[in-house]
């Protein structure tokens, strides 16, 4: 749990940094899972690979995505018609 709130913390923190607003926040829960997105109306990061590794000399950070990446079982970035939206996973993937 705590991996998956700092994993949140983060996104809606670069949402606010570097998106545009609004910031909206959605999450879901099983007993074996937990799904979250964050979205904003930004474009999202100009590097395709943000997040795969961290990110040497930005004087603001730059270790939120890799971050992410670290804490939770899947992450998934995507760029809509309206922003950008980044969906994580925490727990036991499904079973098929």
């Amino acid at each position: 749990v705590e991996r998956l709130v700092l994993a949140v913390s983060e996104l809606v923190t670069n949402a606010i940094m570097h998106g545009r607003p609004p910031v909206e926040l959605a999450a879901w829960a099983s007993t074996r899972r937990v799904v979250a997105t964050v979205h904003d109306h930004g474009p999202g990061p100009d590097d395709p690979l943000a997040g795969y590794m961290p990110r040497r000399g930005d004087p603001v950070g730059g270790l939120g995505l890799w971050m992410v990446n670290q804490a939770c079982s899947g992450v998934a970035m995507r760029r809509v018609a309206d922003g950008f939206t980044v969906q994580v996973t925490a727990g036991t993937p499904p079973t098929y």
